[in-house]
């Protein structure tokens, strides 16, 4: 029986609530199933305490937890009722001679197969979370008391007791152009003054992560901790996610103040101070007037 073969057997004849060691070349190759139920199982290597990661593509699940008898496991857990692929991702999983590379770094695992099972990228956008986190950081320095709205699905995305955030970021190079996609974005709330902040960014391992930047918020003891990991949880921002830890520098920090002058599209912009009846969305670019910008670095 080859290796495959012998790896489909042992996850279809293990017993359900028990771990069971797997035979490779036909020796024990220090790597174990366990199957939760009939449907679901995993497969699990021991590893380093210090080894995180927390990554999902294709059914298939890769992160570290520790498992009684065994310490701190590395693990694949399959949803998967396509045997034949599981059984290859396990193949490569627990092959004794990959093992070294495995445990060293088990990104290159995840992305390898998130490839090759052709999994749609979530396309998340580090770097707005970042630019968020990072104007709010700023305005916590300036002594003011400032809440991230956008972890209660605000208009804006940071309030103050006197003032409103819009948060726009962007890799981009050159230029200024922002994109508008709400009706409401460019309205102040309660009498408020708006303000539209904008961050350049390069992704840089001398930059700043989500991680790091959570982790000053947090310090300052004037953001709740529960509050600002759910929020970024929502947004598939984990430990052990290769984005969490993903770092980019602040090139540009500026603010505009949003007034009477500044180009936007408001209820305002109407005959009669109200948009017309059947406008549900309105998006729009924005190339912002630099000669009104003031820097926040």
């Amino acid at each position: 029986m080859d290796n495959l073969e012998t790896i489909k057997t042992a996850i279809v004849t293990s017993f359900i609530g028990r771990y069971n060691e797997i035979m490779f070349d036909g020796k024990p190759a220090n790597a174990y199933v366990f199957k939760k139920d009939t449907q679901n199982f995993c497969v699990f290597i021991p590893c380093n305490d210090a080894l995180e990661i927390n990554e999902k593509f294709s059914k298939i699940n890769l992160y570290t937890q520790t498992i009684r008898d065994k310490g701190t496991c590395l693990i694949l857990q399959s949803l998967s009722s396509d045997m034949d692929i599981v059984a290859s991702v396990v193949l490569d999983f627990i092959a004794p001679s990959k093992r070294d590379e495995l445990l060293k770094n088990p990104f290159n695992f995840y992305n390898r197969w998130k490839d090759v099972l052709g999994n749609r990228s979530s396309n998340l956008m580090v770097y707005d979370v970042i630019g968020e986190l990072f104007i709010l950081s700023k305005l916590l320095e300036q002594g003011k008391e400032a809440d991230w709205n956008s972890m209660v699905l605000g208009t804006h995305d940071i309030e103050t007791n006197k003032e409103s955030y819009e948060v726009k970021s962007t890799i981009e190079k050159t230029g200024y152009l922002v994109k508008i996609s709400s009706k409401f974005q460019m309205e102040s709330e309660s009498g408020k003054p708006l303000f539209l902040t904008f961050v350049r960014e390069e992704k840089s391992k001398l930059g700043m992560s989500i991680k790091e930047l959570r982790d000053k918020l947090v310090n300052t003891k004037k953001i709740d901790e529960d509050k600002i990991d759910s929020y970024i949880k929502s947004k598939g921002f984990v430990p052990g996610k290769q984005e969490y830890t993903e770092k980019y520098t602040v090139h540009e920090a500026l603010i505009f103040a949003v007034d009477d002058d500044f180009p936007k599209i408001t209820r305002n912009s109407f005959v009669g101070g109200e948009f017309p009846a059947g406008i549900e969305t309105i998006e729009y670019s924005i190339d912002l007037p630099t000669d009104k910008k003031r820097s926040l670095l």
